[in-house]
């Protein structure tokens, strides 16, 4: 009888080991392969190869990931079909970082592992800004100059070459570094600094910036000095780019005499002059404005605007700029919500034919704005709420389309009466 208690109570103990073992099999913790290593600049998306993991069958799981720049520890997105784990980050500054994931069952169990991300350091770039005119012995200001680092950490200095042969000089940085974590459009600054040209001539100004960790970018601009034989009544005059069309204006000061004013334009840099008929000129107070809106992109573009008094030039200044690179886009129109008039704009980078289209809804055309071959450049119509017949439409939500070629670009906008 003892012998069989015994052999009962070793039978049962044994039961209870295998159900203990099978309990400890079934809770194996995940097991965790990160992914290879990888290489990345400052300011780009780094994504995870994905992560891979096995476990037992069956669970589920969740995922953290810590990136190893000090930034939080973010949720991983867990595909139980694939087993694996996906995410994205990005730095703001160059080194080797160490990223770890962990996978964690919803037993508790978990596993871990790290790969290495490469962080390559970028070089800031720079936009010296328009070539500019300036009058020798008066002060000339840069733009400011605008410059770009992908490392959002990165702190700056800049020099300023002037091109009359003086000393290398310190350029003003502004800039507010941030991060981590870092991002794709990167930060911006600006350089500034003042010089005074003591003789007319063409000087070449070269803006240098220089990151923290040694790389640097260059721009140019060309400052045309004339000769001081404007009249103190000129105090400004400068050429600008508006975003649709180039704008001259100038300011004339104790003006006590009537005068005319004679506009020219060359095109390039090795142009020729040529006078523009009837130029439309705007006068505020003391200050006069010219439009220039037959441009097109990444064009040099000079005006020669000269003050008439009795049939003779007083006075005659002259200004460039280089047009911007347009690119193919549709902005977000204005006013929105509208009643009952809104103003659609949009840019193309290269001539072609193209319709812009009002839809409702439920697809269906309620008036096309354009439909005709356009030149590259910056376009804004305007919609006033109007069906193809002249009804007007009702309150909702509408939908308009540019299309040129086989690209199309659609918003969304309400008319809220």
């Amino acid at each position: 009888m003892w012998k069989v208690c015994v052999a009962l109570v070793i039978l049962a103990t044994g039961c209870w080991l295998a159900g203990a073992g099978l309990a400890a099999a079934q809770n194996q913790p995940p097991v965790v392969d990160a992914g290879p290593d990888q290489f990345v600049d400052e300011g780009e998306i780094i994504s995870l190869a994905p992560a891979t993991f096995t476990n037992g069958p069956g669970g589920t799981h969740t995922s953290l990931i810590i990136w190893g720049d000090g930034t939080p520890a973010e949720t991983g997105t867990v595909d139980e079909v694939a087993r694996t784990v996906s995410g994205s980050h990005v730095y703001a500054d160059n080194g080797t970082y160490t990223v770890t994931v962990t996978v964690t069952d919803d037993g508790g169990a978990t596993g871990s592992d790290v790969c290495f991300v490469v962080v390559m350091n970028v070089a800031p770039t720079v936009d010296a800004g328009a070539d500019q005119t300036v009058d020798e012995d008066a002060t000339f200001n840069l733009g400011p100059v605008m410059f770009n680092d992908k490392g959002t950490t990165d702190t700056h200095t800049a020099t300023i070459n002037w091109g009359d042969g003086t000393p290398l000089e310190a350029g003003m940085v502004a800039e507010s570094p941030y991060g981590p974590p870092g991002s794709t459009a990167g930060m911006d600054g600006t350089v500034s600094g003042s010089h005074v040209y003591a003789d007319d001539g063409t000087y070449t100004v070269t803006v240098t910036v220089t990151d923290d960790d040694g790389a640097t970018t260059s721009d140019v601009l060309v400052v045309t000095v004339q000769e001081a034989i404007v009249p103190v009544s000129i105090q400004h005059f400068a050429s600008s780019w508006t975003g649709t069309y180039v704008e001259v204006t100038w300011t004339l000061l104790d003006l006590d005499f009537p005068v005319s004013f004679d506009v020219s334009r060359k095109v390039g840099q090795n142009g020729s002059y040529v006078t523009i008929l009837e130029p439309g000129i705007i006068q505020r107070n003391d200050e006069f404005l010219f439009r220039d809106e037959s441009t097109k992109p990444e064009t040099r573009y000079g005006y020669l605007v000269s003050v008439i008094n009795g049939g003779e030039v007083v006075v005659s200044f002259e200004t460039s700029l280089l047009t911007p690179q347009v690119e193919f886009a549709l902005q977000q129109n204005e006013p929105n919500p509208f009643n009952p008039t809104t103003s659609i704009s949009f840019s193309l980078d290269r001539e072609g034919e193209v319709s812009l289209v009002i839809y409702d809804v439920a697809g269906n055309v309620v008036t096309t704005l354009i439909n005709r071959r356009i030149g590259a450049g910056t376009y804004s119509e305007e919609w006033n709420g109007r069906d193809n017949q002249g009804n007007a439409v009702s309150s909702g939500v509408y939908f308009y389309r540019l299309t040129a070629g086989n690209r199309r670009l659609t918003k969304k906008m309400v008319l809220l009466k």
